[in-house]
């Protein structure tokens, strides 16, 4: 009797030992038709890439577009399709991919500052200022944040919140050396410092 019994979990374990290789290899093959379906996908975005970097965005779009469809979680695709929107004059969509990105990581810098960029070219003042104010939620000492909320603030005329923006910002840039930055990102933020230098001279004479 005990024989017999020694003999079915015997059986048994060869039966769960089988059914575990199924599962490997069932694994396995799902694995690598993931890995195609996301290399394939890269395919189509690169060349989408590469159209974007030659200025042809609305077609780009449909490279990404088609990317997406393969691999809808993948932030870089993402953030290309709100840009390219964004260039494109589309607010509303690329607010809503940026909107997918924030679902997908809560704090993701481009999808932030997109948001909040938007909010600024449609002239909603109020979801502007609170936008950036996530950045900086963040990152207290993100420069362009600061900038763009004295800005804000400024242009709505209140003059003593944007002095206090400025003055976090004239902080923030203290210690960035010219040498880390892109010459893109040296001649912003050469223009950011006089902008909000212009801006203080102002509220100096208002206040």
């Amino acid at each position: 009797m005990v024989k017999s019994r020694l003999g079915v979990l015997f059986c048994l374990v060869l039966g769960v030992s089988g059914c575990a290789n199924h599962k490997v290899i069932e694994t396995d093959a799902k694995f690598e038709s993931s890995v195609a379906i996301k290399d394939k996908s890269n395919e189509i975005y690169m060349a989408g890439v590469d159209l974007a970097n030659k200025g042809n965005i609305e077609s780009a779009l449909k490279y990404f577009y088609d990317a997406e469809k393969l691999d809808p979680k993948n932030k870089a695709i993402l953030r290309d399709i709100s840009f390219a929107n964004y260039q494109l004059g589309k607010f509303s969509t690329s607010l809503e991919y940026a909107e997918k990105i924030l679902l997908l990581s809560e704090y993701d810098y481009f999808a932030l500052m997109r948001r909040a960029f938007i909010y600024q070219d449609i002239g909603d003042y109020e979801k502007s200022v609170a936008a950036f104010g996530e950045v900086l939620r963040y990152s207290p000492d993100d420069y362009v944040a600061l900038a763009n909320i004295a800005q804000l603030e400024f242009d709505n005329k209140k003059y003593e919140k944007s002095m206090e923006y400025i003055e976090r910002f004239e902080k923030s840039v203290l210690n960035i050396s010219s040498n880390e930055l892109r010459e893109q990102d040296r001649y912003e933020l050469r223009n950011m410092k006089n902008g909000m230098a212009f801006i203080k001279n102002v509220i100096k004479q208002k206040l």
